[in-house]
């Protein structure tokens, strides 16, 4: 079996590649690009986010600095080299999102903004729910987690335990 780059089979490459490049799309298209373009959708988001208790930040702040991590997991992931730490980065990122949905007004089935009202910003109506918020989330997830484990052997600690054997390679 021909090894390619980093020792994975081609198999492994391709699946690498095709993870990242939906990951990345995914987190470009309703992640970072609109969080850092201060797109309406996201403020009102990241206002909702920002008036729980639970938030010690401001919605610009908070919005701007989960804006730059996702930006940076995109980065990650499309450079081959450090394309584990991208992965590992999606699933923290992830989670932290999904976490915030779940302890938040901005709950799972709905992602409800003020009570699921439309509601007027930046002279624009915004919807009150946007169903696919938290779903994606978790899809993001399973592709950092499934990025992360085709590269695991590039980790510093794990990937000596995970390099493949003469006997098993």
């Amino acid at each position: 079996m021909t090894r390619c780059p980093y020792g994975f089979t081609k198999n492994e490459l391709i699946a690498s590649w095709a993870l990242a490049i939906v990951a990345a799309g995914a987190l470009t298209v309703l992640g970072w690009l609109p969080k850092l373009t201060g797109d309406v959708y996201a403020q009102a988001l990241f206002n909702v986010v920002a008036s729980s208790d639970l938030v010690p930040l401001q919605a610009d702040v908070l919005r701007f600095v989960v804006g730059a991590t996702e930006l940076a997991v995109v980065l990650l992931l499309l450079i081959p080299a450090t394309r584990v730490y991208g992965g590992l980065l999606a699933v923290f990122t992830m989670l932290g999102a999904l976490t915030s949905h779940l302890i938040t007004p901005l709950g799972i089935a709905g992602t409800m903004l003020l009570g699921g009202q439309p509601q007027v910003i930046g002279g624009e109506t915004i919807p009150g729910t946007n169903p696919i918020l938290f779903p994606l989330g978790v899809v993001i997830l399973l592709l950092g987690a499934a990025v992360t484990a085709i590269h695991r052997r590039q980790l510093p600690i794990i990937g000596a335990a995970a390099q493949p054997t003469a006997a098993t390679g």
